[in-house]
């Protein structure tokens, strides 16, 4: 699988990986507690993708402004857009 891209976030799949690495910064959420919020609900939605994909499959998820005003169900529609 090659890099995916949506407007409020970006895949680089990694094979050596198996576990997904979630980057958000100050520019997403300045409160450190809304970027934790926001990992968290990304941590769930890629746990309940992955095993669609195999186990050994993992990457790096960047989050790009406005992603942290989305409504959780929005969320989700922007992470199974990473996986098509």
């Amino acid at each position: 699988m090659l890099s995916a891209s949506t407007k409020h976030l970006t895949l680089k799949p990694n094979s050596g990986l198996e576990r997904f690495v979630i980057v958000t910064g100050k520019r997403v959420a300045k409160l450190a507690v809304h970027r934790n919020k926001l990992k968290r609900r990304l941590r769930e939605l890629l746990r309940e993708q992955a095993p669609k994909h195999g186990h050994n499959f993992g990457g790096v998820v960047h989050t790009k402004k406005g992603v942290s005003e989305l409504t959780f169900d929005e969320l989700k529609k922007e992470v199974s857009k990473l996986f098509i």
